[in-house]
């Protein structure tokens, strides 16, 4: 994005929880980086779930670790 301005919104609060984790739980979306067809992965670094997010804003989960912390 060269001039800023904002392309997507997206509600994480959405985000399907991980198997194994409790939705009641903090989230902590830690870092985020994008494909070369323009997607996003979000990293939620409390349950160590990746999500993958589409240009219209799909939510998926995408990987996730059951020995994370």
């Amino acid at each position: 994005v060269t001039t800023g301005a904002t392309k997507l919104y997206v509600d994480m609060s959405n985000a399907p929880t991980r198997p194994g984790y409790d939705n009641n739980n903090p989230c902590f979306y830690s870092d985020v980086t994008a494909d070369n067809q323009g997607n996003i992965y979000v990293l939620e670094s409390i349950s160590g779930a990746v999500y993958k997010v589409s240009q219209t804003g799909n939510i998926q989960l995408f990987a996730y670790s059951q020995d994370w912390y």
